[in-house]
């Protein structure tokens, strides 16, 4: 019989993978429609203080908010963003995120759905991985490993 559900692992160091991201689901105002709990350590904020709000009113300072709302309008064409940006705790302070943010449509309805980290451990990642690409690519050998018996 052949086997046609395949279980895979995520990258264990990949920090917007979705066993460690904080996500979110906005509806296409940017209405918080879905909050997890990893969201929440990132924040500070639970659920029942972001869902049914604009993120821009809760995660974004009122001085970033236009260059924050003008960079969104630009992306939202693309249908998707990778990047950097400051948001605001619960605590008062602010704390730098890596995100990755992807639209989805459910009946219609346009969403995006946002995976966020802390900045330094995305940008670290990225960079570990293209060095890790940039030895490998194009090499005509791979790496193997194999469990010592």
């Amino acid at each position: 019989m052949e086997k046609r559900v395949r279980e895979l692992s995520e990258s264990d160091d990949d920090p917007a993978g979705l066993h460690l991201a904080g996500l979110g689901l906005l509806d296409d105002q940017g209405t918080v429609v879905g909050w997890s709990r990893c969201a929440q350590d990132l924040t500070g904020y639970r659920d029942p203080e972001v869902i049914g709000r604009s993120a821009f009113e809760v995660l974004v300072d009122p001085r970033d908010l236009p260059a924050v709302r003008n960079a969104a309008a630009i992306r939202r064409k693309a249908g998707a963003w990778f990047g950097v940006l400051m948001v605001r705790h619960r605590s008062g302070g602010q704390v730098e995120l890596g995100f990755r943010v992807s639209s989805l449509s459910r009946g219609g309805v346009r969403e995006w759905c946002l995976a966020g980290a802390c900045a330094v451990d995305v940008l670290e990642w990225q960079r570990e991985r293209a060095v890790r690409d940039s030895c490998t690519a194009g090499a005509p050998w791979a790496w193997s490993c194999t469990p010592a018996t």
